[in-house]
């Protein structure tokens, strides 16, 4: 049964936008899954997704460039299509010693701050030598980006 209902509402996604006015763009599938009292969520672009199936008890999406993201369906609490990667910003704003403060980009603790684009391009690189340094964030194009220090890692959206 949740197998229909994901399939009629994947259907019903892809077809509603083509019929509502032409300047709704949904760029981005997110899918949120819950586990115990853990609520995660992963946004991937539709321009990178190839195809999505259903394969025994997982939504399998294959992406263009032959990579497979295979979300098990008891999992699976809710899938979306939005005009930004709504999902990514409900990740953790803080973490070991990374946070985001009023589009600044906030570290606790000693080693290289690095900021990353999704497809990987390094783009700001600081090395923090005492126990705090902060990175403005504000002349970044909106986007989905990803912060490392040390082993913290955060993903943020601008």
């Amino acid at each position: 049964m949740k197998r229909l209902l994901l399939s009629l509402a994947l259907l019903a996604a892809a077809w509603l936008p083509a019929c509502a006015d032409d300047t709704a763009d949904y760029s981005y599938l997110c899918l949120y899954t819950t586990s115990g009292s853990t609520t995660s969520s992963e946004s991937v672009a539709l321009r990178q997704v190839k195809r999505l199936t259903f394969e025994g008890t997982d939504l399998v999406v294959t992406m263009a460039d032959g990579t497979i993201m295979a979300t098990p369906l008891a999992l699976l609490s809710r899938i979306a299509f939005n005009a930004t990667a709504d999902a990514v910003r409900s990740t953790d704003a803080a973490r070991g010693g990374l946070m985001l403060q009023g589009g600044r980009l906030v570290a606790e603790g000693q080693g290289t701050l690095c900021v990353y684009d999704l497809r990987g391009q390094l783009l700001r690189v600081q090395h923090v030598r005492g126990t705090h340094a902060e990175l403005s964030l504000t002349d970044l194009p909106r986007g989905v980006y990803v912060a490392t220090l040390g082993t913290s890692t955060i993903k943020f959206a601008r």
